[in-house]
C-alpha cells in the first residue's frame, strides 16, 4: 500500500497519523479505566498516599515504559514531556479525560501530588472531587495533556 502524505496550511502530515491519534485515544482510555478501577472511593490515610504509583501504574497501562520514572509526584512534569505530554494552559479550562495535574509539595520534603482526570472527577489513589484536599486548592499545579 503506498503513503501519501498532504500538506494542509504548511504543514506535511502522514497518511498514517490518524491511525497514531486513535492510538492515542485508546491508550488514554486504557490508563483511565485502570486509575479510575484502582482508586479507593475516598482518601483515607490508612491506604492512600501512593498518587504517584496509581498514575505511574495506569500510564503503564496505557503503553508508556515507566522504568525510568521519578520517584515524587511534584517531578513528573519533565517526565510527561518526555513522552509527549504538553503543557495546557489553567485559563478558561476545560478538563479533557486523561489530562494530568502535577501539584507541588506544600512543604519542604512532601512529594506533592499527581492525578488523572476521569471524565467525571479525579483520581490518584483515591477518588478525588475538583482537588485532592481543601490545601490544594489555591496551590498552583501545572496541567498535561497527551496530544
Amino acid at each position: 500500500m503506498k503513503k501519501i502524505s498532504f500538506t494542509i496550511a504548511r504543514i506535511v502530515v502522514p497518511a498514517d497519523m490518524e491511525v497514531a491519534v486513535v492510538a492515542t485515544r485508546e491508550a488514554v482510555s486504557t490508563a483511565v479505566a485502570y486509575i479510575k478501577s484502582k482508586a479507593y472511593p475516598y482518601y483515607s490515610e490508612a491506604t492512600c498516599g501512593h498518587c504517584a504509583r496509581a498514575v505511574r501504574e495506569a500510564l503503564e497501562r496505557g503503553g508508556i515504559d515507566t522504568s525510568d520514572h521519578p520517584l515524587y509526584a511534584k517531578d513528573y512534569g519533565p517526565y510527561l514531556e518526555k513522552w509527549g505530554f504538553s503543557v495546557i494552559s489553567s485559563s478558561n479550562y476545560t478538563p479533557q479525560i486523561g489530562d494530568i495535574r502535577v501539584f507541588p509539595a506544600l512543604k519542604e520534603g512532601a512529594a506533592g501530588h499527581i492525578d488523572m482526570y476521569g471524565g467525571d472527577t479525579w483520581y490518584s489513589d483515591y477518588k478525588e472531587g475538583r482537588f485532592p484536599g481543601p490545601l490544594y486548592e489555591n496551590t498552583h499545579y501545572v496541567i498535561y495533556r497527551k496530544i
